[in-house]
């Protein structure tokens, strides 16, 4: 009677045995599937992203040769304009511009930029405030990314226009 015992209890060992090595294969196996399923989305990732490089690049180049064309042309008309003034003085004329009376204007600059360079973060808070959107609600610690954040945030409202002018009213000699 007791070797039948033996033989229940080695019995009973074999299967918790044979579930425990079931359990583990099954858990290998899904953890190697999920590995395998995790280095496939990195690589559609990575050929997106390779993809969307390649496509900035060639983005890049046509605004670069658009560039170079625009350079071309103001060159073009530069020359035009000192032929005209020349024809016009040997014509007896006074010509009422001339390049030298041009001044040099300064390119515009982002308004996110203005707004960081004219305000610090907590004039930009106020800046928020004073157009209705919540200073708590912006991202950023820098001035620039906080002014970036604000025009963000004043766009996605239709604020836009608020927002530039209540800058202009608070620094009227700031150029934004």
């Amino acid at each position: 009677m007791t070797a039948m015992i033996v033989d229940a209890n080695d019995a009973a060992l074999l299967v918790e045995a044979i579930l425990v090595t079931a359990a583990v294969i099954a858990l290998g196996g899904t953890s190697l599937y999920m590995y395998a399923q995790s280095r496939r989305r990195s690589q559609d990732t990575y050929t997106m992203l390779s993809d969307r490089v390649n496509e900035l690049e060639k983005e890049r180049q046509a605004d670069y040769s658009l560039l170079r064309s625009l350079q071309v042309r103001v060159t073009e008309l530069e020359l035009g304009v000192r032929v005209l003034i020349a024809q016009i003085v040997r014509g007896g004329g006074v010509p009422e511009w001339t390049p030298e009376q041009a001044t040099e204007i300064a390119p515009p600059r982002p308004l996110h930029d203005a707004i960081g360079f004219h305000f610090n973060n907590e004039e930009i808070d106020d800046l928020a405030a004073r157009v209705g959107i919540d200073p708590e609600a912006l991202a950023g610690h820098t001035r620039i990314k906080r002014a970036q954040s604000l025009v963000e945030a004043a766009s996605r409202n239709g604020l836009t226009d608020v927002l530039i002018a209540t800058a202009k009213e608070l620094r009227p000699k700031g150029n934004i």
